[in-house]
């Protein structure tokens, strides 16, 4: 049940406008209540406040926090775990 290529790019940083993010997003939680799936969880660094916004008013919650969870050249960043409630 793999989520379709289209909605799966969201997840691969791709870089997109905050309408075309909540287009796939919406897409996705639509996908996966279809499939009828308990949760959706995802990562998201903690210095990217707009995906973050974005992500709270969709209605996903920050779980936790993942230091040094990405490395971009040599440095390491911290991701934030967020997690949405489907049923």
């Amino acid at each position: 049940m793999p989520l379709p290529e289209r909605l799966n790019r969201i997840t691969r940083g791709f870089p997109a406008s905050r309408a075309a993010m909540a287009s796939r997003m919406t897409a996705a939680i639509a996908w996966a209540r279809g499939q009828r799936l308990d949760r959706i969880e995802l990562r998201v660094m903690t210095r990217h406040a707009k995906a973050i916004a974005l992500y709270e008013r969709m209605g996903f919650i920050k779980e936790g926090t993942v230091r040094g969870g990405i490395r971009i050249g040599d440095a390491l960043h911290d991701d934030f775990i967020m997690g949405l409630l489907l049923r």
